[in-house]
């Protein structure tokens, strides 16, 4: 009841920092979630484990339509926010199917009277499963207490013992910038989305040794490949035979001579050397089994990708229209959808911090950088998008950084938007569709 009270004031800083651990995490109109529903699944569980039953059988019978029950609500629902990619929902999704599993394999094996035989051989895939959800549950809260905290090591023990921990959201860190990307190309024009690709590997044809940049246009040769310092994207020209040679963030752009063979293989002419392309590998052996699992977990597949910015959009524009009490959507939609992440990112990246409980100022901040972001977007040749031929990206260029949005950084923006008092946000959204 008495958050119930403060319902429509669930992000003012002052009710968070008193209610938050019962809704944090949560969609805001669902903030009774964890008080009802979560309280009363484990009520109803100790009361017919404790109180009502004590047969095995009987508690196992009560218990399993409790859970698949509850399991069903959650499949309904979703509660929880939308934040990498639903990751609470389809872990809270998860946890109700692992634990009816086990109920459920439990309840078999008693009510047939297995033999032990039969019980161990059903055990086994039960227990592989329960592991793994704990292993995701673990991994998943690595990653959300230690990303920020990567390398801020106090004492040389400490930095030896967090060296797997580090590694772990290290590895998390590198695939969250190689989901695919939507890139804005002007007020007016579509957005594209561009997809990650590994790149290649420049070698020798002579000596075997792997091209690896080595600083701003600077390039040198090394007998063992060095992970990003030696992953290329070569990019055919107009003219015949000709390519530019981008690597490391954009910092190494070369010109080059490409040839191919009777073979089709291609090659490089550079500094009057010649090389040889091999498609390029993120990993190999178990970190490339870690991150086929970390992708699967995270949800960070191209095609999940693609999923998660079109609920985006959704949400986005159920935002306007309900929260936001916009009447009618602008012709700038997309453009405000791409241009507010950036400008957030952008504050941030000046350590100027968007902070709760100042909506005016922040809308102001805001608004000041989508004016200089389009100004300095529109005096650029934008190039239009096209609808049938794929773009990728194997390092993000620095020219073309600014106006690469991930899935991810539009949930976050909602996310600050819904901070925003109704005088503030109307402000907001009027300056930056005059802008555009």
């Amino acid at each position: 009841f008495l958050v119930r009270r403060h319902a429509n004031q669930l992000d003012d800083p002052s009710v968070f920092r008193i209610f938050g651990f019962f809704y944090g995490g949560y969609r805001s109109k669902f903030w009774w979630w964890h008080l009802i529903v979560h309280r009363a699944d484990q009520l109803i569980v100790h009361l017919t484990e404790y109180l009502i039953f004590t047969d095995v059988k009987a508690i196992l019978v009560t218990r399993s339509p409790l859970i698949g029950f509850a399991w069903a609500l959650q499949l309904v629902v979703r509660p929880f926010g939308a934040r990498q990619n639903n990751l609470m929902n389809r872990l809270q999704e998860f946890d109700f199917r692992t634990r009816f599993t086990t109920h459920f394999v439990l309840l078999g094996s008693l009510v047939l009277e297995a033999s032990a035989l039969v019980c161990t051989l059903a055990a086994v895939p039960v227990v592989v499963y329960n592991l793994n959800f704990e292993a995701k549950l673990v991994v998943a809260w690595i990653n959300e207490i230690w990303s920020g905290q990567r390398g801020a090591h106090h004492s040389t023990l400490i930095g030896w013992l967090a060296k797997p921990l580090d590694w772990m959201a290290g590895r998390k860190l590198a695939l969250e910038f190689q989901v695919p990307h939507v890139v804005w190309h002007g007020p007016g024009l579509p957005m594209q989305v561009v997809e990650y690709h590994a790149g290649v590997f420049i070698v020798n044809t002579q000596t075997g040794h792997y091209l690896t940049a080595s600083g701003m246009n600077m390039l040198s040769e090394s007998v063992r490949c060095h992970g990003l310092m030696s992953q290329f994207e070569v990019i055919e020209t107009d003219i015949p035979n000709q390519a530019v040679l981008v690597g490391m963030n954009g910092i190494v752009k070369k010109q080059c001579y490409m040839y191919r063979d009777e073979a089709d293989t291609t090659f490089l002419s550079l500094d009057a050397k010649d090389y040889k392309i091999v498609p390029a590998w993120n990993s190999r052996g178990f970190v490339s089994l870690f991150d086929h699992w970390l992708v699967s977990l995270y949800k960070l597949g191209p095609m999940e990708q693609r999923q998660y910015f079109a609920s985006n959009i959704n949400e986005f524009m159920s935002y306007l229209l309900i929260q936001g009490h916009v009447n009618a959507l602008p012709s700038a939609f997309v453009d405000l959808m791409c241009v507010l992440p950036m400008a957030m990112r952008r504050l941030r990246a000046r350590n100027i911090s968007l902070p709760r409980g100042q909506a005016s100022q922040e809308a102001v901040l805001l608004t000041m950088e989508v004016k200089t972001m389009v100004w300095a977007k529109t005096a650029q040749q934008s190039r239009r998008a096209s609808l049938n031929l794929m773009q990728t990206f194997t390092h993000r260029d620095e020219s073309a950084d600014d106006y690469m949005v991930r899935a991810e950084e539009i949930v976050d923006m909602l996310a600050t938007l819904c901070c925003f008092e109704d005088d503030a946000l109307a402000s907001l959204l009027i300056e930056s569709v005059k802008i555009m």
